[in-house]
């Protein structure tokens, strides 16, 4: 009885390898240090943004996760927790096939990038192999893909100063076409009952004001608007 622990370490692994060997690849950790010609390009914009990609069928684009090395802000994402607000978020751009593999998906679908919910989401790039029609995204980058930069995008934090309170159903509904830029949907009624301006003057309907991000960290970003 004295060798049962040893031999029992000794089935363990054996039986790890037996089953685990050849399904996790190796691959040279010189990779971690190489950066590809286009997030060369990403990162040359010091601003804040997000990108998104527009893949083919069976195609995986700057595969989810892969950007967070070189700390490039993506709206997809990899997680075994996913958030249920955002996963229903992005459903409402398009449907999200890959829960059951733990993804928020990428777009498939070209008409996806015409929705305001992917310029609230600050996506300024879109990486891809297909061209791109739609009039409010410019081809900036040409090379071993293609990048295309979301003229409507919006910034990270902005202030407007209409809002309208919307049931769930009819909240879904509205964040499909509303104008972000004009309006903010929300679930409650607010406490307040006007915004002002930074010298304490009443902001008229319809107002929009810049927000700046004074400071931005995982667990807490400060914005002075």
């Amino acid at each position: 009885w004295r060798w049962w622990p040893a031999a029992a370490v000794a089935l363990v692994t054996a039986d790890l390898f037996i089953i685990g060997f050849g399904f996790y690849p190796r691959s040279d950790p010189a990779l971690l240090k190489a950066t590809p010609p286009a997030v060369a390009f990403l990162q040359q914009d010091k601003g804040q943004f997000r990108v998104a990609t527009l893949d083919a069928p069976d195609e995986k684009l700057f595969n989810a996760n892969s950007l967070m090395i070189y700390r490039i802000q993506d709206v997809r994402g990899y997680d075994s927790i996913i958030p249920r607000r955002y996963t229903e978020f992005m459903g409402m751009i398009e449907g999200q096939g890959e829960l059951l593999y733990n993804r928020i998906a990428p777009f498939y679908w070209a008409g996806s990038l015409d929705s305001p919910l992917v310029d609230l989401l600050n996506v300024r790039y879109v990486a891809t192999t297909q061209r791109i029609s739609n009039p409010s995204y410019s081809l900036v980058y040409d090379g071993e893909l293609l990048i295309y930069r979301n003229n409507e995008a919006l910034p990270r934090a902005f202030v407007v100063t209409d809002a309208r309170v919307l049931a769930d159903a009819a909240l879904r509904e509205a964040l499909k076409t509303f104008d972000p830029r004009a309006e903010v949907l929300l679930e409650q009624t607010p406490t307040f009952t006007a915004l002002t301006s930074a010298d304490g003057a009443a902001m008229p309907p319809g107002a929009t004001t810049a927000a700046e991000i004074v400071h931005y960290a995982p667990n807490r970003v400060v914005i002075r608007a």
